[in-house]
């Protein structure tokens, strides 16, 4: 971070971070630098700031920042080996080298679920982990209830905002249990802090709507009804079938008797005419 201090007669308008000045960083992998442009009054202070990822066990005697005007070319600061330099803006320019060891702490994950109602265990659930405004990048890792690291299906992007800090995004796709819990831990690999949030899912378990309900209940009534109506038809086909039987059996009975009466007295005269032939 550098300030300019403004002067007397002098007006103090920075176009851009690196429109007007331009960095140089050895010793790192990447410069950020925002990329709005810094505006400031008349004899007020104008801060220029920028960010740099180290490299594993980087130490800042190796670091060597220039800044130095876009144009010209004209050196306004140095810092090399731990020691400031550039007499010719001295008193007009500071830097705050207390602040090049330092990193920016994340702010606590925020967690939000896709889709996040009517769960069932075997869905597909979308958690998103985010946090914002660190420094340096973070490193992410998402854990189960029991602890264990998940490393499959899982997304993570960084930006990096006009201030230089970055924000986190971190996105972990699961298969729903009948209950889970999901932790996701943002930490800062130069402060070793860690941020975390945690989402606990439960699936409910299967249940009929009011509606399926309705139509269920519809659907029992109506098919009792019917099997009544089919037992009824039956019935009386059954009954109608048996009156039938029990009619005729009395018809050939009833036809049998009758033909005995017939028959009675034609042998009654046959013995007759037999004891006629005896006496004659």
């Amino acid at each position: 971070m550098l300030r300019r201090r403004g002067s007397p007669g002098m007006g103090v308008h920075v176009g851009a971070a690196l429109g007007a000045l331009w960095f140089c960083l050895t010793g790192a992998l990447e410069v950020q630098v925002p990329e709005d442009p810094v505006v400031a009054l008349v004899g007020t202070d104008a801060t220029l700031r920028c960010s740099f990822s180290p490299e594993p066990g980087f130490s800042l005697a190796q670091l060597n920042l220039i800044w130095q005007l876009t144009d010209t070319k004209q050196l306004v600061h140095s810092f090399a080996e731990g020691q400031d330099q550039g007499s010719t803006y001295a008193n007009r320019t500071a830097l705050f080298p207390d602040l090049l060891a330092q990193g920016n702490p994340y702010s606590k994950p925020s967690m939000t679920l896709e889709p996040n109602k009517d769960l069932r265990p075997g869905d597909t659930v979308t958690i998103t982990c985010s946090s914002y405004r660190g420094y340096p990048e973070a490193e992410v890792f998402w854990q189960d209830g029991q602890g264990a690291p998940l490393t499959g299906n899982v997304t993570t992007s960084q930006m990096a905002n006009e201030q230089g800090l970055f924000d986190v995004h971190s996105v972990l796709r699961v298969v729903l249990g009948a209950n889970g819990t999901y932790s996701c831990l943002v930490r800062n690999p130069v402060l070793q802090q860690d941020a975390h949030g945690s989402v606990t899912i439960t699936g409910q378990p299967m249940t009929f709507p009011p509606e399926a309900l309705w139509v269920t209940v519809g659907l029992s009534v109506c098919l009792i009804a019917l099997l009544v109506a089919l037992a009824f038809v039956c019935w009386r086909k059954i009954k109608q079938s048996c009156e039938e039987e029990n009619a005729g059996a009395e018809d050939q009975d009833g036809e049998g008797e009758g033909s005995k009466t017939a028959l009675q007295p034609l042998k009654h005269s046959d013995s007759k005419e037999d004891d006629g032939q005896e006496i004659a």
